[in-house]
């Protein structure tokens, strides 16, 4: 028989030992029942894996708040019921980063608490918070939104602010005077802006009114000025998608580029503008240019080109 404090020792031992085992047993079952939800989104074992390992990085305090909130976002992305919790939680973060993060991953988060407790940032100091309220309230269809931007005193807001206003405004706007008159200040305030500024009013512009006779007159007049040719590639790949003559007609001048990025945007619209004598620019184009991974791509591009009849000479 065991003496006392054998006895007391042996008892120690197993309650330390099934401790142990509790402990293991639920951090397995945690590490099931959060596979298990993963599976009913219908996600892969390897989305699952890397979703898990992103939301660690996520909790873990140990990482830069810019690193953990790009976790949340990528979790959110793949399993937005995972991402919940620590979305709520930033909310009151001292860290810009994590706050901003949270607000973002509450988009894609069905929970009737997320209106309520994002709708506090409209009206936050900072820019890039309200900026993530907007985009998130009108991701969970915030039927007040449309109203709350309307009222917005706009003379007064940075330019970043004021384009996504504009954005989500046209998206709500029911009346089509209202977005004729949002889209004369879009077209107002693109004389006066800089480069980046008329790259986003631009793309702004063509998503909502792709057939404007004003903003095609605007990008041939960009692909005709040397200066403005950090908005070229933009303006090339607008045109090819309504298939502009102009640009059919001037072609080989963008085709063959000092630029290579121009040379690039123009390969890849060769399959849209579909032109006549594909064959023959390929060909030149193919002898002349010293870009290898240009080269490989416009072999590419030749292929698929073959296979349109109306795009061989």
């Amino acid at each position: 028989m065991l003496g006392k404090k054998n006895l007391d020792l042996f008892i120690r031992i197993l309650l330390f030992t099934l401790g142990v085992s509790s402990l293991m047993w639920g951090g397995y079952g945690l590490q099931k029942r959060f596979e298990a939800k993963m599976k009913t989104q219908g996600l892969s074992h390897k989305i699952i894996a890397s979703t898990e390992r992103e939301l660690k990085i996520a909790e873990d305090t140990n990482y830069e708040p810019y690193r953990r909130g790009l976790a949340l976002q990528r979790v959110s992305s793949e399993a937005p019921e995972a991402a919940e919790g620590l979305a709520f939680e930033w909310l009151d973060s001292p860290s810009k980063e994590l706050k901003l993060a949270g607000i973002k991953a509450l988009s894609r988060i069905k929970n009737p608490n997320v209106i309520e407790s994002v709708y506090s940032f409209l009206n936050d100091e900072n820019q890039d918070i309200r900026i993530s309220a907007y985009s998130t309230l009108y991701d969970q269809k915030y039927t007040d939104l449309y109203n709350i931007l309307k009222s917005k005193n706009l003379s007064d807001m940075q330019f970043d602010e004021k384009i996504v206003i504009y954005e989500i405004l046209l998206k709500l706007e029911k009346n089509s005077d209202n977005k004729n008159e949002i889209i004369g200040i879009l077209f107002k305030n693109y004389k006066k802006s800089g480069v980046n500024e008329k790259y986003k009013i631009l793309t702004l512009l063509n998503n909502f009114d792709p057939g404007n006779i004003k903003l095609k007159e605007i990008l041939v007049n960009i692909l005709k000025t040397p200066k403005d040719e950090n908005l070229q590639p933009l303006a090339i790949t607008l045109l090819s998608k309504s298939e502009n003559e102009w640009l059919k007609k001037n072609l080989t001048k963008f085709l063959f580029h000092k630029s290579e990025h121009i040379r690039l945007v123009t390969l890849n619209i060769l399959t849209n503008i579909c032109p006549k004598n594909s064959e023959v620019l390929l060909k030149k184009f193919l002898a002349e240019e010293n870009n290898i991974q240009l080269l490989h791509l416009a072999v590419k591009i030749k292929e698929k080109l073959s296979q349109k009849l109306n795009c061989i000479s």
